[in-house]
């Protein structure tokens, strides 16, 4: 079974510095949102940031050495530890299981409304 790829560096977006993911539209850690007229007309903001790690294989570092190493030392990126992408993804699992087993005891207990209602 083949691994997934290799990620050479975790960065997160920092707000206000917009920088665009290489080779797509996408901005790293914030979204592009739709603006009324009027949320223009009063300076809203079409962008809206989030706190996500961002892991970059090692193919994309490579192509983009520069480009990343200019962000890092603008304070335009911030490079995280594998350590807190680690925590973060078996947080998210945790949260998924949790979920999961969340809608599996909603099932239950309304397939058991549904039997007493038969009675």
């Amino acid at each position: 079974m083949a691994d997934g790829p290799k990620f050479a560096k975790f960065i997160r977006s920092v707000p206000g510095c917009a920088v665009q993911r290489y080779g797509t539209s996408e901005l790293i850690g914030a979204t592009r949102k739709p603006l009324t007229k009027q949320q223009r007309v009063e300076g809203e903001s079409a962008i809206e940031w989030n706190d996500a790690i961002v892991p970059l294989t090692v193919d994309f570092c490579r192509r983009y050495a520069r480009e990343l190493a200019h962000h890092l030392a603008n304070d335009e990126l911030v490079e995280v530890k594998r350590e807190e992408w680690d925590a973060l993804q078996a947080q998210q699992a945790i949260e998924a299981q949790q979920a999961s087993d969340a809608a599996v005891v909603e099932e239950i207990n309304n397939l058991a409304a549904a039997e007493a209602d038969k009675e």
